[in-house]
């Protein structure tokens, strides 16, 4: 880990300025992680979007983002780790559709979908660095900027100005079809991965530059170009403005001023380009290696691919030559809709959920099968009259605009209609439709590792996801053991007591190994409560039902020792009874194992925040079933199974903006772009982050659920203000539901 890659901020004149991937469920190779000093950030000031655009509180904060509670599962977290050996390049992030990585000097990007790779085991999108972007002035240095769960902003300073004043940075938004980056006079350079075929003017239907069709916004919508008496010559037509000058020779440099280009490349891939003002790039025609602009540039640059067509499979190809000529890309509605939408651009993003006893009507057939798998539809979770069912999230955008050179206020409903964004299959699935562009609107497919990315419309998004109701039975289960034959009962308990004396945890374990083996012999002491009794199971049905502690009721001996042996096992390994103890990083943020800290490849990673859900997972379930049981154990050790709890599943603290305390980052695995959770901490990666295990994920958030269920009821807390938060219970159902989601999308594939 490098802190010299996360900045502190420094007095810096703004005034005349603007302000993946693949993944597989592979074990992650731990590495090992250096670092040395903070450097420095510096401060911008965001407008409000909200109506009148009043000014917010600065979204960087005013401390150094080193800083705990540090996201250490987040998707950017390559950026600042061990780089690679060619040339500095950290191993890639990938915000979708486009994968990027840094160096000292220079940001890459690449549309990994096209070098697919699939085999009888695996999927894999391969980066190439498809645009290099840096800047003739040299760099002092880089940093990250500002972060938050759907974005993370990056920096590289002019080292010619010690004041920090001249700069360049670009804001990578999970979804957008833009790569932005704003210069403050500075002067771009754009590097292809081999050379460029042509950099040129965009074209109007008839072939000609700087001649094209004014479309309404009505047309831009409906896909219509217009007809033959809608068509006049403009300098700022829907193609935008453009010339260039040459001395006619095949090798001769190329002048090209506008504020629209078209770069082609050797690998037939066609970028469009975007400036928010006039610029001269200059096009070295001999060496075809770069364009740059001739002197330094103040403002926004965006450059959008246009991706080629998608073969049978569903996966864009490489091999289209000519496909993407000026003239054919300017009757295509994909085009004319990134023509129309470049000039508002996300800069950061929020999410938000509110919990809600009634839901939309639109139900669909994935969310009745997650209600089906955890028993939303019973009641054995609880009262459905009394508990929420549905839970809305919702992401927001926070935008600027080029027209708004001044920074100044915006309209919030033009930038609403502006804002062009990518979502995920389960992102559109799940989303009423009516900000979602039709195929004739938008007839260009971006892809990533996940499926075809859906073109949306809107500053916000929200969906709707059901909340499982499980509880520590299901109604079906629960009728099974009321009706249960007594010589079966009697065989199962027969076996169980067994069970319960074999493969105990031990305190010589690491922290995975224990967990697995205390939930396991938690799991052994529900079912003998659960057998033990004729009643047993509609006790069980009825605590549940009201959500109370059931009480313990007379049993077997055996039922009595194994509950006692869980309480004895767990409760000394949460006092630090066991010799690999668990410790709080004040570096970082979060519950550590000590092997862990003293070398990073114990554990499995654990003192860098590897595996963290799978590891506490299991000793929160653990600690629910020892609780359902034992109220005197919630009362005694709430505390310590709360810090496992928060560790994984924290409701605050997630972005630079909003750090309300010292101690947990915002839910650490969970990736609420993807839908999913991934299980790299703080290793550099290839494939950006991985996953590994998606049942003990799953499992993880259950033993959230229960341990909520029991700590605080329906309502309950996750995050340490315990009396300010009633939707903890409800949040870790959430998380549930989403990474159940995420599981059945993207890894349960057959």
């Amino acid at each position: 880990f490098d802190p010299r890659l996360l900045g502190t901020p420094s007095s810096v004149d703004t005034s005349d300025g603007g302000e993946q991937g693949g993944n597989t469920e592979n074990d992650a190779q731990p590495s090992d992680t250096t670092g040395d000093t903070a450097e420095s950030n510096v401060t911008r000031r965001r407008l409000n979007q909200a109506e009148g655009g009043s000014p917010v509180k600065d979204i960087h904060s005013a401390s150094s983002l080193l800083k705990v509670p540090f996201p250490t599962g987040a998707f950017w977290t390559n950026l600042v780790l061990k780089p690679t050996s060619d040339e500095g390049l950290s191993y890639p992030i990938f915000a979708y559709p486009y994968g990027f990585k840094w160096s000292p000097t220079t940001l890459v990007t690449s549309y990994p979908p096209l070098r697919r790779k699939v085999d009888a085991t695996s999927i894999r999108d391969v980066f190439n660095p498809d645009l290099t972007f840096g800047s003739e002035e040299a760099v002092a240095n880089r940093h990250v900027l500002s972060f938050d769960p759907l974005s993370v902003s990056v920096r590289f300073l002019i080292s010619d100005h010690r004041n920090r004043s001249n700069y360049w940075e670009s804001y990578i938004v999970r979804g957008s079809p833009y790569v932005t980056i704003f210069y403050r006079a500075a002067t771009p350079v754009i590097t292809p991965l081999s050379i460029f075929k042509s950099v040129m003017c965009p074209r109007d239907e008839s072939g000609k530059y700087n001649s094209a069709p004014a479309h309404t916004k009505e047309q831009i919508e409906k896909g219509d170009s217009g007809s033959d008496n809608d068509k006049q010559t403009t300098d700022s037509g829907a193609w935008g403005v453009c010339s260039s000058k040459s001395d006619g020779t095949s090798n001769s440099n190329v002048l090209l001023t506008g504020v629209q280009f078209l770069l082609q490349t050797q690998e037939n891939l066609t970028w469009m380009v975007f400036a928010s003002s006039p610029i001269t790039f200059l096009y070295d025609g001999a060496a075809k290696r770069t364009v740059k602009a001739v002197e330094p540039f103040s403002g926004v640059l965006r450059f959008a691919l246009v991706p080629p067509p998608a073969d049978d499979s569903g996966v864009t190809g490489t091999g289209f030559p000519g496909i993407h000529d000026g003239v054919q890309l300017s009757s295509s509605s994909g085009v004319k809709r990134l023509i129309y939408h470049a000039s508002v651009y996300p800069v950061a993003g929020h999410v938000t959920w509110e919990f809600q006893k009634e839901g939309s009507t639109n139900s669909n057939g994935v969310n009745q099968a997650i209600s089906s798998l955890v028993g939303g539809g019973g009641t054995s979770g609880g009262s459905l009259s009394s508990i929420n069912k549905y839970a809305k999230v919702k992401f927001e955008f926070d935008t600027l605009s080029m027209a708004d050179a001044s920074q100044g206020s915006t309209d919030k409903s033009s930038l609403h209609s502006q804002l062009l964004m990518l979502s995920l299959p389960h992102h559109a699935e799940l989303m009423d439709g009516s900000d979602i562009l039709k195929n004739e609107q938008f007839d260009l497919e971006y892809h990533c590792i996940k499926g075809r990315m859906i073109p949306i419309v809107g500053t916000s998004w929200q969906y709707q996801e059901t909340l499982p109701s499980l509880g520590f039975d299901d109604d079906d289960a629960l009728t099974q053991i009321a009706t249960m034959d007594g010589g079966i009962r009697q065989t199962i308990l027969d076996q169980v007591k067994k069970d319960l004396v074999r493969v105990l945890p031990t305190f010589d374990e690491n922290v995975y190994g224990f967990g697995k083996q205390v939930a396991r012999l938690a799991q052994l002491v529900h079912i003998s409560y659960m057998l033990s009794s004729p009643s047993a199971a509609n006790k069980s049905h009825k605590a549940n039902k009201k959500d109370t502690k059931a009480a313990p009721h007379t049993n077997a001996s055996f039922v009595q020792e194994g509950l006692d042996s869980l309480r004895r096992l767990l409760c000394t390994f949460l006092r630090d009874g066991q010799k690999d103890t668990l410790m709080f990083d004040s570096q970082f943020g979060g519950i550590v194992t000590k092997d862990g800290l003293e070398d990073t490849q114990a554990d499995f990673g654990n003192g860098r925040f590897n595996d963290h859900h799978f590891h506490y997972g299991y000793l929160l379930y653990a600690s629910a079933i020892l609780g359902l049981y034992d109220p005197h154990f919630v009362h005694d050790y709430g505390a310590y199974v709360d810090s496992l709890l928060y560790d994984v599943a924290y409701s605050s603290n997630s972005e630079t903006a909003s750090v309300d305390d010292n101690f947990f980052p915002f839910t650490r695995h969970m990736n609420w772009y993807d839908g999913h959770s991934f299980a790299s901490g703080l290793f550099p990666y290839g494939n950006g982050k991985s996953q590994e295990s998606s049942s003990e994920a799953v499992n993880c958030y259950y033993g959230a659920y229960l341990w909520s269920k029991i700590r605080y009821g329906d309502g309950g807390a996750t995050d340490s203000a315990i009396s300010s938060r009633k939707d903890g219970t409800d949040f870790a159902r959430l998380l549930l539901a989403m990474e159940i989601r995420g599981a059945k999308t993207y890894w349960h594939m057959m």
